[in-house]
């Protein structure tokens, strides 16, 4: 959680400032973070068995 406040701070700061190649940057870093954490947790989580 950290660490996603903190890329929202840097996106943040840069979209006020107007500065649109960090920001973009910025934003790139983070969605990369997320789709690291997501595909690490959705391998390291066990099975479940599907209910219906």
């Amino acid at each position: 959680m950290d660490n996603a406040h903190r890329d929202h701070q840097q996106i943040l700061g840069a979209l006020r400032a107007r500065d649109a190649l960090p920001a973009a940057s910025a934003a790139t870093v983070h969605i990369t973070a997320v789709e690291q954490w997501l595909a690490t947790s959705l391998t390291d989580a066990p099975e479940e068995p599907l209910t219906g």
